[in-house]
């Protein structure tokens, strides 16, 4: 990736620690965008694409910090139960990166036609992994109790703006 000018690789506060292919100096993960971040693998593919054949569009891949190059199915995100103030939810935790131009929202749906964010989703937690992406989990803002609520699905929607 091409650093910004006169930076001085000498310097230790000049670099950062990157998820991505050939790092990025002198650049926070929140400056990258999905041309930068395709450049560095090489690529001419659109952010439609699945270039490494995994089922998972390259917008994907890129919201997820993954290597478009590379099958990486294991590192979706993954839902599961937890227990949040004596009750039990549906929740999904995965990786994403903060960039310029990616929106990254949760959302649940009773239905899989209608879907919605915010109030309908609480962010239980997040951890920095200290290499420009965070680790979240997400929780429905209702228990899960199929008998009284019926069924719930939790995903995420990535949107890059190019």
């Amino acid at each position: 990736k091409t650093p910004a000018p006169n930076t001085d690789h000498n310097v230790p506060g000049n670099w950062i620690a990157s998820a991505d292919n050939g790092g990025s100096p002198a650049q926070t993960a929140a400056q990258m965008t999905f041309a930068q971040w395709r450049n560095g693998y090489g690529g001419t593919f659109s952010a439609g694409g699945d270039d490494d054949g995994d089922g998972i569009p390259n917008a994907l891949e890129y919201a997820l910090a993954l290597n478009p190059l590379v099958r990486n199915n294991t590192a979706l995100p993954v839902g599961q139960l937890i227990a949040d103030g004596g009750q039990t939810y549906l929740a999904i935790t995965f990786r994403h990166r903060p960039a310029a131009d990616l929106t990254t929202v949760v959302e649940t749906s009773d239905n899989l036609s209608a879907w919605g964010s915010s109030p309908s989703v609480v962010l239980v937690s997040s951890t920095d992994n200290l290499d420009g992406t965070l680790t979240q989990t997400w929780r429905s803002a209702s228990p899960y109790s199929p008998a009284v609520t019926g069924q719930q699905f939790l995903r995420i929607r990535t949107t890059v703006s190019q």
